[in-house]
């Protein structure tokens, strides 16, 4: 009964923080302003800081939909790691909706590790152009928000409740037995 109270609270108390190392070690976060815009109009692209400005390191590429999409721009960060560039939006890029992908090379030609970072980019008909998204930009997104780690936490949390209830449970037959 031990083993088993000691497994839950562990699984309860280890797997959130798993979680949260996963989110956290997603990588480069981009920002795109606006994240609406019609073709020929500037967008800004910000991010964390994940890319590299060590020597033997390429410029960031601002790509469009892959790492070896079209280059839409190109960035050295600065000494924290965070890149700001603009790039216009294509005039031949239809309407719909797009990955803006940046990528950077270390000096063996590799992919620099938590890289490549990525954006949606929402390209509206050119006279229905939006200055900005409904939340007023940004629309960085690493693939992995919260709405698919909520299972996880959702897991979590009922094997932290298990413990606790298997703990308490033993902890009352424990103290009837010592009154009796």
């Amino acid at each position: 009964m031990r083993r088993g109270v000691g497994a839950f609270l562990a699984a309860g108390v280890l797997l959130p923080l798993v979680v949260v190392a996963n989110a956290s070690a997603q990588g480069a976060t981009l920002r795109l302003n606006p994240s609406t815009a019609g073709p020929g109009q500037a967008i800004a692209v910000t991010s964390s800081a994940s890319f590299s400005s060590t020597a033997g390191t390429s410029p960031v590429s601002i790509r469009l939909s892959t790492r070896d999409g079209r280059v839409l721009a190109s960035t050295s960060p600065d000494t924290r790691g965070r890149i700001n560039a603009t790039f216009p939006i294509p005039p031949s890029l239809a309407p719909g909706t797009y990955l803006i992908v940046a990528t950077q090379t270390n000096a063996l030609g590799r992919q620099q590790s938590f890289t490549p970072g990525r954006a949606v980019l929402r390209v509206a008909g050119s006279s229905g152009a939006s200055s900005a998204s409904p939340g007023g930009g940004g629309g960085g997104s690493t693939g992995g928000g919260p709405p698919a780690q909520l299972p996880v936490v959702a897991i979590a949390l009922a094997l932290l409740a298990g413990g606790c209830a298997l703990t308490i449970r033993r902890l009352l037959t424990f103290n009837r037995a010592l009154g009796s």
